[in-house]
């Protein structure tokens, strides 16, 4: 068949390079031994639709990303009670700090791998683990996220010691102004969710939030000594108000 005959068939703009289409699809399906192949009548921007509006739309929590992401750090031997307890804090910070970070419910699972990763990097060397744990994060298959997703992943969780996450800042290169302040803002909750777990002991049981123009009050629960903890959480608060542009004060369990 002709041009001319399969732009008859065919849309217009198609019979050119159908014939190049159906080669490769003979080829795949050859390969994969398949027995039949069913058409539909939807195409890919029908994909990008269905996918953007996924991920508008998502809430509390991404399956498959998070799934990937454990198991990634079990393949780098994590500490696994760490990695969830700081995830669960973040998420907890992220949640109640809504109204004031004002970032969408989408980037919460950005959030949520990142906590879960930030140590990875110690399988190479503790020594400037952070660099590393961006490293790896940048160039591992994680299914869920897309590539320049898996970069802001990478970037929150390189901030989570160490340089704070100032716009300015080399390891900021190369983002766009937006994404900037999304790894400031998501890094800097993350660096209180680990220093609230300093210890890898586990010692708070829950947190509660409030906020008002000036200060961010954190009402810690726990069950055991958390000397540790508060100490670490001390290093944090300037950067904590610079990025919010709130104090940051913290109840110990029964304190009032």
């Amino acid at each position: 068949m002709g041009p001319e005959g399969r732009r008859g068939r065919f849309e217009p703009h198609r019979a050119d390079i159908i014939v190049a289409g159906a080669v490769i699809l003979e080829t795949v399906g050859l390969h994969l031994d398949l027995e039949a192949i069913t058409a539909v009548d939807r195409g890919l921007r029908h994909g990008v639709i269905v996918d953007l509006f996924r991920r508008t739309m998502r809430n509390a929590r991404d399956p498959s990303l998070i799934d990937a992401a454990v198991a990634l750090g079990q393949r780098f031997h994590f500490d696994e009670d760490h990695a969830r307890q700081v995830a669960r804090l973040a998420l907890t910070l992220f949640d109640e700090l809504a109204p004031l970070h004002a970032l969408p419910l989408s980037v919460r699972p950005f959030l949520e791998a990142a906590a879960l990763l930030h140590d990875v990097g110690n399988v190479v060397s503790y020594g400037k683990h952070h660099r590393h744990t961006q490293y790896l994060i940048e160039n591992a298959d994680i299914p869920g996220l897309a590539d320049r997703e898996r970069n802001l992943v990478a970037r929150i969780a390189r901030y989570h010691r160490r340089s704070p996450p100032e716009l300015n800042h080399a390891g900021m290169e190369g983002l766009s102004s937006s994404e900037a302040r999304l790894v400031r803002k998501l890094a800097t909750l993350l660096r209180i969710a680990d220093s609230l777990d300093r210890s890898h002991q586990q010692p708070l049981r829950r947190i509660r939030v409030s906020f008002g123009r000036r200060e961010v009050s954190i009402r810690l629960g726990g069950r055991g000594p958390l000397d540790f903890e508060l100490w670490d959480v001390a290093h944090e608060t300037a950067n904590f108000r610079r990025v919010f542009g709130r104090r940051l004060r913290l109840e110990p369990p029964g304190r009032r």
